[in-house]
């Protein structure tokens, strides 16, 4: 019987409606295929397939006309049936869109590129199957997120889920929200659409089922932190950006309460594989100003203790302890009281002569003659970079960082110190067990590391596990604390606000490439000239502020351990100049400590050759900012630990941060500062201008020290009018000496002068002389010539080559003045790690905070712009301003003298 038969019959039985009827509220499979899937398809038969169904299920008894099938019928339907007399095939459908003429684009060409998209191809199904894509990803995520898997918040990662899961459904969502207009994009908006996918596939299975709410817990919390009301949140399940406030609290407890177990897994992990670890120790504060002060008390302070583990995984290795237990620490014999101790991690004096001897070798040239080529030929606009380096507030920790301990507690001596380490053993119980087999570096600011010197000194029991700790010199706040000193004492006057490093380090930029500038021009101009105010720019040029500037985010983060030791031997001179009261002993013991490792403790010493950049404090700082940006002024000490242990504690919210959140990223744009070095270069060429139309006129202070009150008031009048003359009184400092800067019209000590200038006191043979060329004056016996001109040495010091290579290299006045002095501060040293008595004040070193900043952009008015100072324009105006200065160069310059006049107490009769 014919399929028209069959049909008649049908409908002679019933009517058309009711035959439609009946067939439409068939909800099984009506596909006359033998195997069916159990998931029906939310797409209806079609008409043209109903003649060839009807035919072909005649002989099947279980055939029931009607107009849904599954979803694998759907799939192999019109293969299947395609060779059938009754089959119909599909008809294209012709499909008409409109355009945007906004950007004037070609009709053809958005057709194109319209139809590349796969659900306006009737081939694919995709878009008919939505609905049933969404739920089996919902499904999916809602068993990977159970059984405590990571956070699917990479777009790579969950694109692959999708695969697995729910086929195209990715593909779906970022081409439904990609523009097809040909408009120009953002450089990252492709990046952007990605993330946003992320976010979409996190939202749509959670308005399906409120179970699949992990992307909502995170983000509820994360409004939170960042100050968002309750009120608001309340509003999250119905805009999908949250959950309710009690399930965000119960989330939010559920990490706290599990932060401890997390780190103990971390730790025994550490020490099954043996990952090092480094440990991170520092104080964090927390002032709150009271609007309405009672009582004169104007602010509440809250001062807590930050203990942190920085897990390598999974290279380098752990640094197991040397046989002889005793060598991880450097053993010196120190004579207290006529009684000789022995001070553990103490400064061995035998390193100290190899470290002047290496050291003075090295000091031959200016720091930035012996910089490799590539640093002295940095551009303006290649170097805003190196200031994120020191804005440690600008991103996230590592994400092997696992905060152990934070407590209510004062850093201001080594009892306050050992509490915190009793405390963090006391939490973390398997760290003991870890310090029994393997060294732990400890990198801090100078209290951290002195103090826990000091532990380890005292401590009595060989057993201990403080003795497995190696602390380490902070190698930020060595950097830091010497740009503020730059900037503070060098220039001798201060920002308006307490400066942030990355404003200080855009001023030592600004100098630095404005020096580079016009550097060689002016060298090559004043060549050995010893002019006191010369001397004293040309010495900060050329040696400080390169210091300064490339030390951390040059020097140290190249990781060349050599390069780094000879960087800190300069530092150890420049602290000493400055009397830099503790830097000169941590700089010093840091290469004491470098010596003894390579001699003592090989595994520990080839572990920080390979991984310099890895033993930094740098992390503990960027989590101080990182909880300081989620705590407020009023938040107390037990509302800052809950919100430590939840940031800490919660892996996922960290991976939320990190894929979906937008960084802090002032700094890291690409500006070009040629200006502003252009600007900074036309400022230094006029100051060496004016130098050289004055040189010999800048003088060393005649200090005339008063030990009576004078009756006559025309002498003191007289003295003060001469600028080479100052009348102190008998309580002044006169262990400083003082110049006159004649160009600048200022008096300044010594720290803006080079070793030269430090000295003895008493000792003005060490000081270089500007009668003579040779500074070893009367014990020179050489004539000038070609082959044996004068060199000028990184302390300023001038000696003819001949005369540097009978000293083997090395200054003979400065390196008998830094041995005396390391000698000083070595047993100074020492004797202070074994003194059981308070130990001298330490002054604090406040990390910059994180409050908002203002705007860095470089804003002008004026005609000369970047391109100018690249120019050849610019460099022919420095050579015809060089070239129309005289140079008032004399053969015998006044020696600068210092008069020491102590007017005694004269009787009545004798005035």
């Amino acid at each position: 019987m014919k399929w028209l038969e069959w049909r008649r019959l049908t409908v002679e039985i019933l009517c058309v409606f009711h035959w439609h009827k009946l067939r439409t509220r068939n909800n099984i499979c009506s596909c006359p295929l033998p195997t069916h899937s159990a998931t029906l398809s939310s797409t209806p038969i079609p008409e043209r397939l109903y003649r060839v169904f009807d035919e072909e299920g005649r002989n099947m008894p279980s055939y029931r006309p009607g107009t849904r099938w599954c979803t694998s019928c759907r799939r192999d339907a019109d293969k299947t049936f395609s060779s059938k007399e009754e089959y119909q095939t599909p008809k294209k459908r012709k499909m008409e869109h409109t355009f945007s003429r906004t950007a004037d684009l070609n009709t053809t060409e958005c057709k194109t590129k319209s139809a590349s998209k796969p659900w306006f191809n009737k081939n694919s199904h995709s878009l008919d199957n939505f609905p049933e894509l969404v739920e089996k990803f919902q499904l999916a995520l809602h068993r990977h997120y159970n059984t405590g898997r990571r956070s699917l918040y990479q777009p790579d990662e969950l694109k692959s889920f999708c695969q697995i899961h729910s086929p195209h459904l990715y593909d779906i969502l970022l081409i439904s929200i990609t523009r097809v207009d040909g408009r120009p994009t953002q450089k990252n908006h492709s990046e952007l659409q990605q993330q946003r996918v992320v976010v979409l596939l996190h939202t749509l299975p959670y308005f399906s089922s409120q179970k699949t709410c992990s992307f909502q817990k995170e983000l509820s919390a994360f409004l939170d932190s960042h100050g968002t009301s309750r009120s608001r949140l309340n509003s999250g399940p119905v805009f999908g950006y949250g959950t309710s406030p009690r399930t965000k609290d119960r989330h939010k407890k559920t990490i706290q309460a599990n932060w401890k177990q997390m780190t103990h897994m971390k730790v025994k992990e550490a020490i099954q594989h043996k990952y090092l670890i480094v440990s991170l120790l520092d104080d964090f504060h927390n002032i709150y100003t009271i609007r309405t002060p009672t009582d004169l008390k104007l602010s509440l302070a809250t001062h807590m203790v930050s203990s942190l583990l920085d897990i390598f995984v999974p290279v380098p290795h752990a640094i197991p302890l040397p046989d002889d237990k005793t060598k991880a620490h450097s053993q010196v014999t120190v004579v207290i009281n006529g009684t000789q101790q022995t001070c553990r991690g103490g400064i061995v004096p035998a390193n100290t002569n190899k470290i002047l001897k290496t050291g003075m070798s090295q000091f031959k040239t200016s720091y930035m003659e012996q910089l490799p080529q590539q640093f002295c030929t940095l551009k303006p606009k290649d170097t805003r970079k190196h200031l994120q380096h020191f804005k440690i507030y600008s991103g996230l920790a590592h994400e092997e960082l696992k905060t152990l301990k934070s407590c209510v507690l004062k850093f201001k001596s080594k009892d306050d110190y050992r509490t915190a380490l009793d405390n963090i053993f006391q939490t973390c119980p398997d760290l003991i067990q870890y310090l029994k087999s393997y060294v732990i570096p400890a990198p801090g600011d100078w209290s951290t590391w002195y103090y826990q010197k000091k532990i380890i000194a005292q401590e009595n029991s060989s057993n201990s596990p403080y003795l497995s700790l190696i602390p380490e010199q902070g190698p930020l706040h060595v950097s830091l604390n010497a740009q503020e000193d730059l900037y503070k004492d060098i220039f001798a006057m201060e920002l308006p606000k307490k400066p942030k490093p990355f404003r200080v380090q855009l001023l030592l930029m600004s100098a630095l490439f404005g020096w580079l500038m016009i550097r060689d021009k002016i060298i090559g101009k004043f060549d050995s000239c010893k002019d006191i105010e010369y001397t004293c720019i040309l010495h900060i040029l050329d040696e400080v502020v390169p210091l300064a500037f490339f030390h951390y985010a040059a020097i140290f983060e190249g990781g060349n351990l050599q390069m780094y030791s000879e960087t800190m031997f300069r530092f150890l001179a420049l602290f000493i100049v400055w009397d830099r009261r503790h830097y000169d002993k941590s700089t010093l013991s840091m290469l004491s400590d470098l010596i003894h490792q390579k001699l003592n403790f090989e595994k520990y010493y080839e572990m920080k050759k390979r991984f310099t950049t890895l033993i930094t404090e740098v992390k503990v700082e960027i989590w101080h900012s990182l909880l300081r940006s989620r705590v407020q002024a009023h938040h107390k000490a037990q509302e800052i630990h809950e919100k430590a242990h939840f940031l800490m504690g919660s892996e996922s919210g960290r991976n939320f941060e990190d894929s979906l959140t937008r960084p802090y990223s002032r700094g890291a744009s690409d500006k070009d500062l040629t200006l502003v070095a252009g600007k900074a270069a036309e400022c230094l060429l006029a100051i060496f201008l004016q130098i050289a139309k004055k040189i010999g006129k800048s003088k060393e202070i005649r200090l005339i020290i008063l030990k009576i009150q004078l009756f006559c008031h025309n002498l003191d009048t007289e003295f003060n009018n001469n600028p080479c003359i100052w009348v102190v009184p008998q309580t002044s400092n006169t262990k400083k000496k003082w110049f006159f800067l004649h160009s600048f019209q200022q008096k300044r000590d010594d720290k803006a002068l080079p070793l030269a200038y430090k000295g003895l006191q008493k000792d003005y043979s060490k000081k270089t002389d500007e009668n003579v060329g040779c500074d070893l004056m009367e014990a020179c016996q050489c004539t000038y010539s070609s082959s044996n001109k004068l060199k000028r040495l990184a302390c300023f010091h001038v000696f003819h080559e001949k005369c540097l290579e009978e000293n083997e290299g090395r200054c003979p006045k400065c390196t008998s003045f830094l041995m005396s002095k390391t000698a000083q501060l070595t047993k100074s040293f020492n004797e202070g790690l074994l003194s059981t008595s308070s130990s001298p004040g330490v002054s604090e070193e406040s990390m910059p905070s994180d409050a908002s900043l203002d705007d860095d952009s470089v804003t002008h008015n004026n005609p000369k712009d970047s391109p100018y100072y690249t120019s050849e324009e610019w460099q022919r105006e420095i050579i015809l301003m060089l070239l129309s200065t005289q140079f008032m160069y004399t053969s015998h310059h006044n020696n600068p003298v210092v008069l020491l006049l102590q007017i005694v107490q004269l009787s009545n009769n004798q005035f």
